[in-house]
């Protein structure tokens, strides 16, 4: 069931999409080779200019041909060893493996990120190292496995650049609400600053060329090309650069201004704007709050009735979630009518009710609730509707949610036990939450 779902699933949350990633892979591979070339020039040891010309001749290719490698690592590829395989031309063109990765994808977020940044890269400044002791073609398949940990590697720290990427818990957040507030801050636009004091803003996919983000694409392209010097110049020279490391260290994001996202409630009532620097500085690695669906809408078809009665009341309802200021249990308002049923005929309906979550599964494609609410079935002569408490499900597709509930009830006007049971479909507007607690 799980993997059907996948395979219907809206685009999950990406750093940069495909052809960001290979232009920041391109450029900082020509880069790096550029900085190789003026370094060695003309006179170097013969050894090092026949590893030099094996890292960056035919250098407009090599270097596509790298950005197209960090593009397809971590989001079409599992790990370097993808690259040789024989199914790699159906993985990078497989929507099921896209989005069966991009479920999975918390290591593409702060602070995990710049975590998978450094075990690639190092890996691959390793296997560089091993490639430029051996000779001929031994010594290009060596470069070749380096470049492709190398991909993987540079693919993690373009993400770590990216306004979507950071100051939210992605591992603790479902699908639906890490995918909006992804995209609410790559839109946004994050103010961050490294670990040497620099400043800029930076925004996510979809923004790295336009003019806005002019501060933030130099910031990755320094230091994607930094990483990727490090990796070739252990292949040419022979030796590891550890100040190269130790500087793209301190240029990581290191602290972003103001992370958390207020709820649409909250603004509204001004709830915590008193009490809160928003002007803060907030160290990535400390982000711990997940982010929360904020504005959902729904339509819901719901059956309630006695457990002896064989013409439950069936309602279609129209919803509205919303955040009550400093909890996470949200309400929910839904308005509609209850269908004819026998000599009952059609009546406006109201339902109100508030969930309270238990857990994420499926790397928050599942996401568990318990819930309880009351449906009012508007008639003259009687009051009538139900009351219950049970179990709800939503299965987080993109922003799309299908909601699956079930629960025991107390109905009126039979005044008996019963059952209501409902499927609902909704759309998450907006996300809120993010920052340290």
């Amino acid at each position: 069931m799980v993997r059907i779902l996948v395979l219907v699933s809206a685009l999950l949350s990406a750093g940069w999409d495909y052809v960001e990633h290979v232009s920041l892979g391109t450029e900082s591979y020509r880069k790096a080779c550029d900085v190789l070339r003026a370094e060695i020039g003309t006179e170097g040891e013969p050894a090092l200019r026949i590893r030099l010309g094996i890292a960056c001749d035919n250098l407009h290719v090599s270097a596509q041909l790298y950005g197209q490698a960090t593009a397809l690592a971590g989001d079409r590829f599992g790990g370097p060893a993808d690259f040789l395989s024989t199914r790699a031309g159906w993985k990078a063109s497989s929507r099921k493996q896209y989005y069966a990765l991009a479920l999975g994808n918390s290591t593409h977020f702060h602070p995990y990120a710049t975590r998978e940044w450094w075990r690639y890269h190092s890996q691959a400044v390793g296997t560089a190292l091993d490639a430029s002791k051996k000779i001929g073609l031994d010594a290009v398949n060596g470069l070749q496995l380096a470049l492709f940990e190398a991909a993987f590697a540079d693919h993690f720290l373009h993400d770590a650049y990216s306004a979507g990427h950071m100051g939210f818990n992605r591992s603790a957040s479902s699908a639906a609400a890490s995918l909006v507030y992804h995209d609410q801050w790559n839109d946004k636009g994050r103010v961050v600053r490294d670990r040497a004091g620099r400043s800029w803003k930076t925004y996510g996919d979809g923004h790295l060329d336009s003019a806005k983000n002019a501060d933030g694409r130099t910031h990755a392209v320094r230091v994607a090309t930094l990483s990727i010097e490090g990796v070739l110049r252990a292949f040419v020279v022979g030796t590891r650069n550890p100040d190269y490391e130790l500087e793209i260290w301190r240029a990581l994001p290191f602290v972003i201004d103001a992370p958390e996202l207020q709820s649409l409630t909250d603004r509204i009532l001004g709830v915590g704007e008193a009490d809160e620097d928003t002007s803060a500085l907030h160290p990535l690695e400390a982000i711990n709050w997940p982010a929360r669906k904020d504005r959902v809408i729904d339509f819901t078809v719901l059956l309630t009735g006695p457990l002896r009665s064989e013409q439950p009341t069936t309602a279609l309802l129209v919803g509205y979630y919303i955040s009550l200021p400093r909890i996470s249990a949200p309400l929910h308002i839904g308005a509609g009518i209850t269908l004819p049923n026998g000599s009952r005929g059609v009546h406006f309906a109201g339902e109100v009710g508030f969930t309270a979550q238990l857990g994420l599964t499926n790397d928050g494609l599942l996401d568990h609730h318990l819930s309880a609410g009351a449906l009012w079935d508007v008639r003259y002569e009687t009051l009538a509707g139900s009351i219950w408490g049970g179990y709800l499900l939503n299965v987080e597709l993109g922003r799309n949610v299908i909601q699956l509930q079930i629960a025991p009830a107390f109905v009126a006007p039979a005044r008996e036990f019963g059952f209501t049971a409902s499927l609902g479909f909704a759309r998450v507007l907006s996300a809120a939450g993010g920052g340290v607690r």
